[in-house]
């Protein structure tokens, strides 16, 4: 792969949870007063939309504790979708035109417990509404997962929007990211969380330094994986949430995802049951911001769907 740095400061060393939390870096109690909404100012022609294609079929049983077998599920593929006056930004990819051979490097288990049903790739559908990919800034990733990196391969010459620590998790060989070394070459575009803290993270990237599009560092999932706050001209809050869950019942009810998925899925699953904590105290305290689990059909529901969009 090939990797271009954005010209910003060097990633910070450490990431931590600042006192949005009670029980998180020795935060404050959940009852005090929640932190303030972050300023922002998303221009006029700021819009969002979602691209969904495919899905996993499963169950609940599979993506929170406590869930039913009989209660099916259909895992969103989704790629979104954010056009910025300073520079349209894609979230994720979904799964791409070459997604069966991409599914062959997934280990064997993940196999097997994923039945993939195939939609149509995001840069099809952008092609048939007439969207050129020389548009996009970028494609920046949640995390490095095959879900959300397949169709990356269809955009071979849109920069991956990557941070340092999912760029040497994909290094490193691990068995999650088969896919992701195996696509390319891909032109990779590297990028800081040198904004200060968000939301009670203790780092951000503010990407076109208006609040608009907020990045900051989630680790979990995957070292590198992100949380996307992004705020809308409309004074719509959302939150792209990555695979922190699978389902937003991980948030409301504050349960993790069944042993074995989180044996298949999660890198460190202490740091995401931190962070699941933390989200659900901003579920409760901001309960107007919508918080996006990337494979939730529900949740994406509230996005339009390509062409339409909302601001």
């Amino acid at each position: 792969m090939q990797w271009q740095t954005t010209g910003c400061r060097p990633l910070f060393p450490n990431f931590g949870l600042l006192s949005l939390a009670a029980g998180v870096g020795g935060g404050a109690p959940a009852s005090e007063a929640p932190l303030a909404l972050p300023a922002a100012t998303p221009p006029p022609g700021m819009r969002i939309s979602v691209m969904q294609t495919g899905v996993i079929e499963s169950s609940a049983a599979r993506a929170f504790v406590g869930g039913r077998a009989d209660d099916v599920r259909r895992f969103a593929l989704c790629a979104v979708l954010v056009r910025h006056p300073r520079g349209d930004l894609l979230f994720d990819t979904g799964i791409g035109s070459q997604w069966a051979t991409h599914r062959l490097a997934l280990p064997w288990l993940m196999r097997q417990v994923t039945k993939v049903v195939p939609g149509v790739p995001a840069a099809q559908q952008l092609a048939a509404h007439g969207y050129a990919p020389a548009r996009l800034a970028g494609i920046v990733l949640t995390h490095a997962h095959w879900d959300h990196i397949s169709g990356a391969q269809d955009f071979p010459d849109t920069p991956i929007w990557i941070n340092d620590a999912e760029r040497a998790f994909v290094a490193s060989g691990h068995r999650s990211t088969r896919v992701a070394r195996a696509i390319g070459p891909l032109v990779n575009k590297a990028y800081a969380f040198n904004d200060g803290p968000y939301l009670g993270f203790a780092s951000s990237c503010d990407v076109w330094d208006d609040g608009a599009i907020v990045l900051v560092p989630a680790p979990g999932h995957t070292p590198g994986s992100v949380i996307v706050f992004i705020a809308l001209p409309s004074g719509l809050r959302l939150a792209l949430i990555g695979d922190i869950v699978w389902q937003m019942e991980g948030i409301v009810q504050e349960v993790e995802k069944p042993w074995l998925s989180r044996l298949v899925a999660d890198h460190a699953p202490d740091e995401v049951r931190d962070l699941i904590h933390v989200l659900a105290h901003l579920h409760q305290a901001y309960p107007d911001m919508a918080l996006i689990p990337s494979h939730d059909e529900r949740a994406m529901s509230s996005i339009p769907t390509w062409p339409a969009d909302m601001g």
